[in-house]
């Protein structure tokens, strides 16, 4: 937020086409506008083919949907890496952030894209701020999960705990608005 002259100016993230009240207060002096989006801001759905390689010798890639890697191993414990590839277009990429929104989790992710490695994502949601890594053309989504040692050395007759990603994956766009909010009476 910067003051022009008697306003204020307010540079929004807006995550679904409309108008949005915005009010907001200087010291005593209370100031309302609006921000405005006609981008329709559809979300980029990421359904693969995604490949997924557990983390340990000997292990080689499988192409296969999303979910649990307890369909390969119901006992590791450790991380695996999935991965996929998504083409964007710069009018995708223009005046708005992308998020990656990874769905579900066990347990904990982290997201490298072409080659620029994220914050991780710990807990729900699974969402990370991926504007600054995607670029116009081919991207390539590489995410790291981790699961616990609960798998390992659970018990025998007990059924292990889902693991991995599970999604469903999405690029959610959020226009960037610059809104005036003017001084109310």
């Amino acid at each position: 937020v910067t003051r022009s002259g008697k306003a204020l100016e307010a540079t929004v993230l807006v995550d679904e086409p409309g108008t949005t009240t915005l009010t907001g207060k200087d010291g005593q002096r209370t100031y309302r506008g609006e921000a405005t989006t006609t981008d329709q801001l559809q979300p980029i759905a990421l359904d693969g083919p995604w490949t997924v390689r557990l983390e340990r010798e000997g292990e080689s890639e499988q192409t296969r949907p999303l979910g649990s890697w307890t369909t390969i191993d119901p006992r590791f414990s450790g991380s695996a890496t999935y991965r996929t590839s998504v083409d964007v277009t710069a009018a995708d990429l223009a005046g708005r952030r992308m998020l990656l929104d990874l769905g579900e989790v066990r347990d904990i992710a982290q997201v490298t894209i072409n080659g620029v490695l994220l914050p991780r994502a710990l807990w729900r949601p699974y969402v990370i701020d991926a504007t600054e890594a995607l670029r116009a053309g081919a991207n390539t989504i590489e995410v790291r999960v981790t699961n616990t040692l609960l798998n390992q050395r659970g018990k025998a007759n007990q059924v292990p705990p889902t693991s991995g990603l599970l999604g469903p994956v999405s690029l959610r766009p959020q226009a960037v608005v610059v809104a005036e909010l003017t001084p109310s009476r």
